[in-house]
């Protein structure tokens, strides 16, 4: 077995879930109270201003513990936070499904080793490391937590309009297309590619989910095949915005066809989990075709 506690952190992260007790936190909250770590706070606001998103899974209850996170100024930083006296394995599972995330991608800090084990059984390609193990604030310094400049938190901002409508659709009794009905999504197609390659680059290269055709721009040979393929007579390419009554959702998505008499062909189709079911990438498939 290997001496680095972070051994497992091997796929960018996009998500850190944090236990509380004994993780974020020194002690318990139910009984003998808890022990503010400094440190822990510190990178929780370090992950978010990285566009790197956090959330809790903790046994607790959910009034008291928001009460304390409150106190501790860091609850607004979470997003879809679980806490409850449930397992945590398939909440775990949940919550990354309603976040539009893959387990790859997703970070677990707990100091029981059972509730990782658990939490992996759930998400096979789950990420974890032992809280019990030390501190954890290290992890900041692994390229695999890198993220990119978000301090005006305009990540989080997004995160938190998907928070918003789970609760409403759960609490509505809509079925999913009507909800989507009332939600009054606008999409707006920007065919000004050149002024927008940043946002392209990282559609293409960073999407995995829902980047349908694969296909990267990360080498200097690839960003020039890209440039080519821009520049190709009856090529029609655009970025996706989309927008509800919840947010703006900011540029989602990317694509890039050749439509002739013999047929449509895809160059690129690739989209943000931010607008998954939402049904954006079926709307803007039909459109091009």
């Amino acid at each position: 077995m290997s001496d680095d506690p972070f051994a497992a952190v091997k796929a960018q992260v996009k998500l850190v879930i944090w236990d509380l007790d004994e993780t974020l936190w020194g002690g318990t909250l139910s009984e003998e109270g808890i022990r503010p770590i400094a440190e822990n706070l510190d990178m929780v606001r370090a992950l978010v201003d990285r566009g790197i998103m956090c959330s809790i899974c903790s046994k607790n209850d959910f009034d008291q513990a928001k009460q304390a996170l409150e106190k501790l100024g860091v609850w607004d930083l979470f997003v879809f936070p679980h806490i409850a006296w449930s397992p945590k394995g398939q909440a775990i599972a949940q919550m990354i499904e309603e976040m539009g995330l893959r387990d790859e991608n997703v970070l677990f800090l707990d100091d029981n080793h059972l509730n990782l084990e658990e939490a992996m059984f759930f998400s096979k390609a789950l990420m974890t490391v032992d809280a019990s193990k030390g501190p954890v604030a290290g992890l900041l310094e692994l390229p695999q937590l890198k993220g990119k400049d978000d301090r005006k938190h305009s990540r989080l901002a997004q995160y938190k309009v998907m928070e918003q409508k789970k609760d409403e659709r759960e609490n509505s009794g809509l079925s999913n297309v009507d909800f989507l009905r009332q939600s009054e999504i606008k999409i707006k197609i920007i065919t000004d590619v050149e002024n927008h390659m940043d946002r392209v680059l990282e559609l293409l290269n960073r999407t995995n989910q829902l980047n349908f055709t694969k296909i990267r721009a990360n080498t200097e040979k690839e960003r020039a095949d890209l440039d080519a393929l821009l520049k190709v007579s009856g090529m029609h390419a655009g970025l996706i915005q989309v927008k509800d009554r919840y947010g703006d959702y900011g540029v989602v998505g990317f694509f890039c066809v050749r439509t002739k008499f013999s047929g449509t062909t895809v160059h690129h189709f690739a989209f943000s989990c931010r607008t998954l079911n939402m049904g954006v990438e079926q709307w803007v498939w039909n459109y091009l075709h």
